[in-house]
């Protein structure tokens, strides 16, 4: 259940920030190592690493507290349905 939730917050980061995040997270390339591949200041490398990571745990973070307020609200409504 969590990897899927990785993975389609992966895929909905903006194209630079995924590259980015894919290059270092799963391939282990070096800040200076994206910089070249992607052609592109180390800097850059370091800011959309930084912002995709910041996107990705707003994403996660956002997920998690709708499933908690969907089971509270389950809960609430669970005397009302019982023996349904």
């Amino acid at each position: 259940v969590y990897s899927s939730s990785i993975r389609a917050a992966i895929a909905a980061l903006p194209d630079d920030y995924r590259e980015a995040l894919i290059l270092r997270e799963f391939e282990g390339l070096s800040y200076k190592e994206i910089a070249s591949v992607i052609d592109t200041p180390m800097g850059t490398v370091m800011s959309r690493l930084s912002r995709a990571r910041a996107l990705l745990l707003e994403q996660l973070v956002s997920e998690r507290r709708a499933g908690d307020e969907l089971r509270e609200f389950d809960t609430l409504l669970d005397p009302y349905f019982d023996g349904e």
